[in-house]
């Protein structure tokens, strides 16, 4: 009995107080940028289960030269809001192998709790 009390609090205790989900947009699953670069238009959906508002940050993790272009590094949720925030994630065209390339996204809470999304880019055929 102790420990089921016991592992039911642990679960209770590193629950996150937010839902980050990573949607692909309709239409082009990718364009190219004037630079070059190879552009993924992405959504993402943010559900905040507190009752308290949060700041949320958003790092793309790995390799630096995939970027967010995006002014927006930190979203505000009030309690119980949910959002779609529209993303644009920017890859060099040589990092891209058979048209795939895997990339992480952490959301990162004010209260340091984290949840981290790995999806899939799509790009052009061949280098």
């Amino acid at each position: 009995l102790t420990v089921m009390i016991s592992a039911f609090l642990y679960v209770l205790t590193q629950r996150l107080n937010f839902d980050a989900t990573m949607l692909r947009n309709i239409g082009s699953p990718f364009t190219m940028a004037d630079s070059g670069e190879v552009r993924n238009s992405m959504k993402l959906k943010l559900v905040n289960r507190a009752d308290r508002p949060l700041q949320l940050d958003l790092r793309l993790v790995g390799d630096e030269r995939v970027r967010l272009e995006s002014s927006i590094k930190t979203i505000s949720l009030a309690p119980d809001q949910t959002i779609v925030q529209p993303l644009l994630v920017l890859a060099p065209r040589d990092s891209f192998e058979n048209g795939r390339r895997d990339v992480k996204l952490v959301v990162v809470a004010d209260d340091g709790k984290e949840r981290s999304l790995s999806w899939r880019l799509l790009g052009p055929m061949g280098k």
